[in-house]
């Protein structure tokens, strides 16, 4: 099975990779391991050149994707945020890295939610079915259309 980062595109695992958040619908947006590393780094380094460096590359992974995904842009937005008020705490003297230790939320797939071979087949066939029915109806349509402007034509002639 396979999905693609949220941020970058990049190819990955949706079973073992990092969620950034759960979309409304519940679906996971996951990250791949160079995102993933990227938001840690941001939220968790010690050295204010290294978080804004890390912050830099998460930016530019999303801005090399052509990402317009509103979602992931607030998210991301909300990580640069608090990465930079950390950055800035840090430099300052002011930052108490006992908050470092605070467990995270986690999000975790269930069970049922996880895309299957089994639905991708019904998804393509439901794709195709799809693709016939249109096909179908433009051809009557197109049809139609032909027979109301012959109609015309004789009308009009006769």
């Amino acid at each position: 099975m396979s999905a693609k980062c949220c941020i970058c595109g990049a190819e990955l695992n949706p079973e073992t990779a990092p969620i950034l958040y759960m979309s409304g619908a519940g679906i996971p947006r996951c990250l791949c391991d160079g995102c993933s590393d990227k938001a840690e780094r941001a939220t968790k380094e010690k050295d204010p050149d290294d978080i804004k460096a890390a912050i830099d590359e998460l930016g530019k992974a999303l801005v090399d994707a052509n990402n317009d995904d509103i979602s992931v842009i607030n998210e991301v937005g909300k990580i640069v945020a608090t990465a930079k008020e950390r950055c800035e705490k840090i430099e300052a003297g002011e930052y108490d890295f006992s908050l470092d230790d605070e467990p995270t939320e986690d999000y975790e797939i269930p069970e049922d939610m996880l895309e299957t071979e089994e639905d991708r087949a019904l998804d393509e066939a439901e794709a195709k079915r799809a693709r016939i029915v249109d096909t179908v109806i433009s051809w009557i349509m197109g049809l139609a259309i032909v027979g109301a402007v012959a109609f015309f034509i004789i009308k009009f002639i006769f």
